[in-house]
C-alpha cells in the first residue's frame, strides 16, 4: 500500500534531489580516519547480541592456538574474558573445541580453514597477531559473519630492519663469510662486496613497511624508486620517493625489494617479465610473502647471470624443503623472521588482543579486513539506528522485500551511508531469515543471494531534523517508509513512519495499527490490551489531519497473542495492524 500523501518532498522528508552514492562507496570523510570503529557501549553490537556489559550470564571465551605474548592475554582477561591457550591441538580437536568459543586468536602457524571456521558455529571474530592473512579463508568468514582483523602496526619496524639487514648482508657476503670461516677457510679476495650508498633501491609496496624501509634506506645514501597503484606522485615525492610504473621501475634498481600482501593479483608480480627487464647485476629482497616472488623466474635469473643474488625471508612453501634456491651460493635466507622480535610479538600480541576485546565487548570493529570500510566516529552514532529502521520497515509490510534503498541527510549526510545500509540490511535480514548470523560482514552478500537490490545515498540540501535516516523497503505486496534521527545522549528515536510524524525509541516491543483518527479508538484498544494484561508502557498516535487518517504505536510490556492480533486485524476499525519487535 503507497504512502499517504506528504507535503515534503523525496521520501517524504527530503527536499530537492538527492545524490546517489555508489553502494561500495563507505569512505571516511576528509580527515577522519576510517580503521577504528567507535560504536556506542549499548546493547548494540555488529552481531546483534550484547556482550558482557549488558548482562551475559556465561563470560565471552577465546581460544588462542598460537603463542601470544602474556601482556595480550593479561588484556583478555582484564576486560573479562576467559582466554584459553591451546597450541598443541590436532585438527579434529581443534574443530571439536571451536564451537563453545566467541573469537579465536591465531599468528601464522595456525590455518583457519574453511572446515574449522564453519565449524565453529558460536565464532564472531578472528584475530591475527601479524599483517598476512593468507593462512585465514576470509571468504568463509565472510560468509559465516565473522569479522577478521590483523595488526598491521605491531611488526613494521621489525620487518623494515629486517629488510635492510638482509640487504646488506647480501652486499657482503656476511652468511658465505661466516660459513666459511666456520669450514676453516678465509676468503678475504673471493668474498668482495658492493656498497649500497648511491645505489638505487626499487620497492614495490608503499605500505607502511614500505615507507619505513624507504626511510632507512635514504638513511643511508641510496636512491629511492618505488611503484604503487595506491599513492600519489604527490605524495611519493613528499617522502623523497620516485614513483614509477613498474616496467619503468625494473630497469633502474640495483636491489628490489617487495611488501605486499599475497592476493592473486600480487602473485608472482616478480616474475619472468620483470627479470627480462631488469638492470644486470640487481639483488632481490622478499620479506613479505611467499609467492609475491616467481621463485621458478628467480632460479633462472640467477642462474644466468642476469640477477647477482637473493635474500628471502619467506618462501612459497614453508619450510622450503628441496627448494633448488637454498642451494645457490649468491642465495641467502632466515626462516621467516621478518617480524620475529621480543618487542614486535609483545606488540602485535597486545593489539590483537585489545581489538578482539574490544569488538566483543563494545562491538569496536578496528583493523577489519573484510569490512568495506570501519565505521567512523561520524557514523558509529547512527548504526543502531539504521539497523533499527531495518527492522522497522521489514515488520511494517507483509511482502517478500525486493528493494530497500537508505538515505542519509544532516549531520547523518557526513556519515558513511555504504556502512549504514548494511546495518539496515541486518536489521531487515534478522528478521527477514528468521535464523541464521547476519552481521555487518555478510549482510550485503546475504541481501543479494535473496535477490534484495539495495542503495544508499545523501540528501544535501536541508532536511527537518538536525539529523536524518531514512529506509524506504519494496515488497511484492507494497512499500514502506520509515525516519529516524538520533538525539545524542538521549539515543535514537524514530520520527516519520508511512509519512505520520511521531517520536517513539526503536527498541521494544510494540503494535502498530493504522486506522482512521476518530473518538474511540484508541480507548478500545487499550482496553482490549487490558483484558488480556498486556501493560501499555507508551503510545504515540499520528495524523495527517483530525479525522483522518493515523497511525497508532503502542509500547507494551508484555507480548500480543495471535487471538489478539487476529482481532483486531479483522476488526473495520483497522486497516492494517503489525506487530513489532526490536
Amino acid at each position: 500500500m503507497p504512502s499517504p500523501p506528504d507535503r515534503r518532498s523525496f521520501l517524504g522528508l527530503f527536499p530537492g534531489p538527492a545524490v546517489l552514492l555508489p553502494v561500495g562507496a563507505a569512505l571516511a570523510p576528509p580527515g577522519v580516519p576510517s580503521d577504528t570503529a567507535h560504536i556506542p557501549e549499548t546493547s548494540w553490537t555488529p552481531w546483534g547480541s550484547p556482550g558482557p556489559a549488558e548482562g551475559q550470564v556465561s563470560p565471552l571465551k577465546i581460544i588462542v592456538t598460537d603463542p601470544i605474548a602474556p601482556e595480550g592475554l593479561a588484556v583478555l582477561r582484564e576486560a573479562g574474558i576467559q582466554a584459553d591457550v591451546k597450541t598443541d591441538l590436532s585438527t579434529e580437536a581443534l574443530k571439536a573445541a571451536l564451537p563453545e568459543y566467541d573469537g579465536w586468536i591465531i599468528r601464522s602457524g595456525t590455518k583457519a580453514t574453511r572446515e574449522l571456521i564453519e565449524a565453529a558455529t558460536d565464532l564472531k571474530v578472528i584475530g591475527r597477531a601479524g599483517v598476512g592473512i593468507d593462512n585465514i579463508d576470509v571468504d568463509a568468514a565472510t560468509e559465516r559473519g565473522v569479522v577478521v582483523m590483523n595488526t598491521p602496526y605491531g611488526n613494521t619496524l621489525s620487518v623494515a630492519e629486517h629488510t635492510i639487514g638482509l640487504m646488506l648482508a647480501l652486499s657482503r657476503h656476511v652468511a658465505t663469510g661466516t660459513a666459511s670461516l666456520r669450514n676453516g677457510q678465509w676468503l678475504r679476495k673471493e668474498l668482495k662486496g658492493v656498497e649500497v650508498a648511491g645505489k638505487t633501491l626499487g620497492i614495490v609496496g608503499l605500505g607502511r613497511i614500505g615507507k619505513e624501509v624507504a626511510r632507512r634506506a635514504q638513511g643511508l645514501d641510496m636512491k629511492v624508486v618505488g611503484s604503487d597503484p595506491f599513492i600519489s606522485a604527490d605524495v611519493a615525492k613528499g617522502l623523497g620517493i620516485e614513483l614509477l610504473p613498474l616496467d619503468q621501475l625494473w630497469p633502474r634498481v640495483d636491489f628490489l625489494t617487495v611488501h605486499v600482501p599475497l592476493t592473486p593479483k600480487t602473485k608472482g608480480i616478480i616474475g619472468s617479465e620483470a627479470f627480462q627487464k631488469i638492470k644486470k647485476g640487481a639483488r632481490i629482497l622478499n620479506v613479505a610473502r611467499g609467492g609475491v616472488v616467481d621463485e621458478k623466474a628467480l632460479l633462472a635469473a640467477i642462474t644466468s647471470g642476469t640477477v647477482a643474488g637473493a635474500a628471502l625471508d619467506v618462501f612459497e612453501s614453508e619450510p622450503p624443503k628441496g627448494n633448488p634456491l637454498i642451494d645457490r651460493p649468491e642465495v641467502i635466507g632466515t626462516p621467516h623472521l621478518g617480524a620475529s622480535t621480543a618487542e614486535a610479538s609483545i606488540r602485535c600480541g597486545v593489539e590483537v588482543c585489545e581489538q578482539v576485546a574490544a569488538y566483543l565487548v563494545k562491538g569496536e570493529a578496528q583493523n577489519a579486513v573484510n569490512l568495506a570500510a570501519s565505521p567512523d566516529p561520524q557514523t558509529a552514532p547512527y548504526l543502531p539506528l539504521a539497523e533499527a529502521l531495518g527492522a522497522w520497515a521489514v515488520q511494517l509490510v507483509d511482502g517478500q522485500p525486493k528493494r530497500i534503498m537508505l538515505q542519509t541527510g544532516g549531520d547523518a549526510g557526513k556519515a558513511q551511508s555504504a556502512l549504514l545500509l548494511d546495518a539496515a540490511l541486518k536489521g531487515l535480514l534478522e528478521i527477514a531469515k528468521g535464523g541464521g548470523r547476519v552481521t555487518l560482514v555478510n549482510a550485503r552478500m546475504l541481501a543479494g543471494e535473496m535477490g534484495i537490490q539495495a542503495e544508499a545515498s545523501v540528501e544535501p540540501g536541508a532536511v527537518d531534523y538536525p539529523s536524518l535516516v531514512v529506509v524506504t523497503l519494496e515488497t511484492d505486496d507494497g512499500n514502506v517508509r520509515v525516519s529516524g534521527t538520533n538525539l545524542g545522549k538521549l539515543g535514537p528515536r524514530i520520527v516519520d513512519v508511512e509519512g505520520y510524524e511521531v517520536e517513539v525509541k526503536p527498541h521494544g516491543r510494540f503494535l502498530v495499527l493504522r486506522h482512521t483518527d476518530e473518538p474511540g479508538t484508541v480507548s478500545r484498544v487499550s482496553g482490549l490490551l487490558g483484558d488480556h494484561d498486556i501493560n501499555i508502557a507508551q503510545m504515540v498516535v499520528g495524523r495527517i489531519a483530525p479525522r483522518g487518517k493515523a497511525i497508532s504505536i503502542i509500547r507494551i510490556d508484555d507480548p500480543v497473542p495471535d487471538a489478539v492480533l487476529e482481532y483486531l486485524t479483522t476488526s473495520r476499525r483497522f486497516e492494517r495492524v503489525h506487530r513489532v519487535e526490536v
